[in-house]
């Protein structure tokens, strides 16, 4: 007999899928975790206890759970009961890994953490005796937010700071009375930013950026310098809906960026000193069923320092990012890859320039 419990505000039902096969028997202690009383919801279970002398902890002999959240910031279902037998043997509990039940006292009362891997966590639970004999069920534990859950935890660090670098290809292009600038390079472009969490919906943070380094592929006219890129980035973000595997904010703030270019063999003067303005930015931040972490956003930003309208001086880029290194412990260090479209036009002094950027590049925690 298959028992299904359901964790969460919605209570799924029904019976559990197959049999979960049970790996060879192996002592694991209980993981460590951190408790959280907010984020513990109600329980829902289908049948009792098939194993003789083995009753849960729950009204009517139904499993009670709670929620708990472990290092890696995934949750996990801790499960009580009571165990009596009058033959003395071990109470095993099979997920991900394989746990002895741990009792509380000589009374037969246990309590064990399973950790969740996925929405859907299916359970063995088997009971050895001294002489071998054998008893075991099969459930499946369900929990409908156990990817809110995760992202939730990312929100309980207050400070989180990341740095990162990038291959950025740039396309600047200068139309003035004179003489027409065009020039193309390949930049290595480090970045850090630093968030803040008001709370699990509201937070501020700021970001930095500069070409270390760039690399000309085309420049027009002959003997004209290449440019250095910088830029500052503030900004307000604020959780507007929340999906079961992800949640989508809207950020806003300002943005100052400029152009820091040597003089030219040719003499020629070009470039802009510094821009500022608004933008708007849809994000979306989501978890994968592995619990990779994948991020797309669209960015809007006009320009106060054009001359003209909005529709003359505006920045529009659209972006993704996508967790490449696995979602265990055993990784300790989240590396995500960038990629990033940005297209930006303006009027300055009455010239129309024009910058367009890709650029690839890796990022990570720094603390």
């Amino acid at each position: 007999m298959q028992m299904r419990v359901v964790v969460g505000k919605k209570a799924v039902l029904g019976l559990a899928l197959g049999v979960f096969g049970f790996w060879a028997l192996a002592r694991a202690e209980e993981i460590p975790k951190v408790y959280d009383s907010d984020l513990g919801t109600a329980v829902y279970s289908e049948g009792q206890t098939t194993i003789p002398g083995l009753t849960w902890q729950g009204e009517g002999g139904k499993p009670d759970f709670t929620i708990e959240t472990l290092k890696n910031g995934k949750p996990a279902a801790r499960v009580s009961g009571k165990f009596e037998s009058k033959n003395a043997g071990t109470l095993f509990f099979a997920s991900s890994i394989i746990q002895r039940a741990q009792y509380k006292g000589d009374d037969g009362e246990f309590t064990v953490l399973i950790p969740l891997n996925n929405r859907k966590t299916p359970v063995k639970v088997q009971y050895i005796d001294d002489y071998g004999n054998k008893k075991s069920q099969d459930i499946e534990i369900v929990y409908e937010n156990y990817f809110q859950h995760q992202l939730t935890q990312q929100t309980k660090k207050r400070w989180n700071w990341d740095g990162g670098a990038s291959i950025s290809y740039l396309d600047y292009s200068q139309t003035a009375a004179t003489t027409d600038v065009k020039i193309t390079q390949i930049g290595l472009t480090p970045k850090l930013g630093v968030t803040y969490n008001l709370s699990s919906k509201l937070d501020v943070g700021a970001s930095a950026f500069g070409t270390l380094i760039g690399f000309p592929t085309k420049v027009a006219p002959d003997g004209t310098s290449t440019p250095r890129f910088y830029g500052v980035n503030m900004r307000i973000g604020y959780k507007i809906y929340g999906l079961r595997t992800g949640n989508i904010y809207l950020m806003t703030g300002p943005y100052f960026w400029g152009m820091m270019v040597p003089p030219s063999e040719n003499g020629l003067t070009y470039g802009v000193v510094k821009l500022s303005g608004p933008q708007l930015f849809l994000v979306g931040r989501f978890l994968t069923g592995e619990g990779r972490t994948a991020v797309g956003y669209l960015k809007f930003a006009s320009i106060l320092d054009g001359d003209g309208g909005m529709s003359n001086n505006r920045e529009m880029a659209i972006g993704v990012a996508y967790q490449i290194t696995p979602a265990n412990q055993k990784h300790k260090r989240r590396f995500m890859m960038n990629l990033d479209v940005a297209s930006a036009s303006f009027v300055v002094s009455g010239e129309q320039i024009q910058l367009k950027s890709v650029s690839l590049g890796i990022s990570t925690p720094l603390f």
